[in-house]
């Protein structure tokens, strides 16, 4: 189960109808966002982590802007997305560079992490404001899954934290999630350990906090308990599917993006990747299928036998890969299962052709001096001739 003390304050679409049937249509003042990292300081918050780009100002209400800003630096620890690119110039490369981008480890190499080439940052006043910066820039499978996350990132000579990251290290300074990342790395990622579909984790409405807030400047006693923020590790994001930050993962094909940057916070704080076993011990368990399956082939001519041994020894396969992932590792299921159904079935097809022509020996051979049923008996069985 997901930990209690990491919380999603969700943008959903109850809260944007709420909002726009109180006069405030989208996209909100950013001031309204302020709102909610007040009520976080009041609850006692541990940090808060915003997983939406504020790249652009308010033309329209610059004092709002200058307003969230010190929201930002009076409230919890709070940490503001980024996005990294590995095109060259990509975001018009002209960004400053900030200390609040980069993280100090020791205990991970440049060679480890994907190098990337360009960065969006947020408005200048959010990075003067905010306590740090994390990529939210993402890589999926090539079936759209995101199983991966790239906890660090290469950028001139430094290294990025992705948000979660950044949050663990903006309300724990002093210790590194390198530490905890560091053994799970394949490739320069980490795989990700889901606890279930959308809102495993406990999930509010942005307009329940905001309405608590309002309530709370009123005097009154909001509908909302806050104090479930006490001590909690927060995430802000969109959930509205009008929103597009929907995508699909391993055990829902709709998951709200920033569930999966509370995911890997969660991971992070358990220490529960998910692990590879190793190319060695991928390669011994690719061997051990190939020889198990394949080996019905040769081993039993009647159909029947082939078929069991075949279903058992496949059904075996799927339930080791399955107890591996419950435990928290990931091994390769595709190359395995490919490679051993391509040889069972070279080996069936060996064994059809060989089989077939000793039978027809047979058939020919001894039609003309046995009965047929005793032919029937000798081609069930050559080997009750010797």
């Amino acid at each position: 189960t997901a930990p209690d003390n990491v919380k999603i304050i969700a943008i959903d679409q109850q809260s944007l109808t709420f909002l726009e049937e109180n006069g405030l249509s989208w996209p909100w003042y950013r001031s309204i966002y302020g709102t909610v990292l007040s009520v976080l300081k009041t609850a006692g918050a541990r940090g808060v982590a915003i997983d939406i780009l504020f790249t652009e100002g308010r033309i329209d209400r610059p004092d709002d802007d200058q307003e969230f800003f010190e929201a930002v630096r009076q409230s919890v620890p709070s940490v503001f997305a980024a996005v990294l690119s590995d095109k060259p110039g990509q975001f018009g490369g002209t960004w400053v560079r900030t200390d609040k981008l980069f993280i100090e480890s020791s205990l991970i190499s440049k060679s480890q992490v994907r190098s990337m080439q360009d960065v969006l940052l947020p408005l200048d006043g959010l990075v003067e404001s905010a306590t740090a910066l994390g990529d939210v820039s993402t890589v999926r499978d090539t079936d759209s899954m995101f199983r991966w996350y790239h906890p660090y990132s290469r950028l001139q000579n430094g290294f990025v934290p992705g948000l979660p990251l950044a949050l663990y290290h903006a309300v724990h300074p002093n210790k590194d999630p390198s530490a905890r990342v560091k053994h799970y790395l394949h490739k320069g990622a980490v795989g990700i350990k889901y606890y279930g579909p959308e809102h495993t984790f406990e999930t509010i409405p942005f307009a329940a906090v905001f309405d608590a807030f309002v309530t709370l400047q009123q005097g009154g006693t909001p509908r909302l308990d806050v104090s479930m923020f006490k001590d909690a590790y927060v995430f802000i994001g969109f959930t509205a599917p009008g929103l597009f930050d929907n995508v699909a993962v391993p055990v829902a094909d709709t998951y709200p993006g920033v569930e999966v940057n509370a995911t890997v916070f969660a991971n992070l704080l358990e220490n529960s990747f998910v692990k590879p076993v190793g190319f060695l011990v991928d390669a011994l368990l690719t061997l051990f299928w190939l020889i198990t399956v394949t080996s019905s082939a040769f081993q039993y001519t009647s159909l029947l036998r082939q078929g069991v041994w075949i279903s058992v020894g496949f059904f075996a396969f799927l339930a080791l890969h399955t107890s591996l992932a419950v435990l928290g590792y990931w091994s390769m299921m595709i190359v395995p299962f490919v490679a051993t159904l391509l040889s069972l079935l070279t080996a069936l097809a060996f064994q059809y052709n060989t089989e077939g022509r000793k039978r027809r020996f047979i058939r020919n051979a001894f039609s003309h001096y046995l009965n047929a049923k005793v032919i029937d008996n000798l081609v069930a069985d050559p080997g009750s001739l010797q």
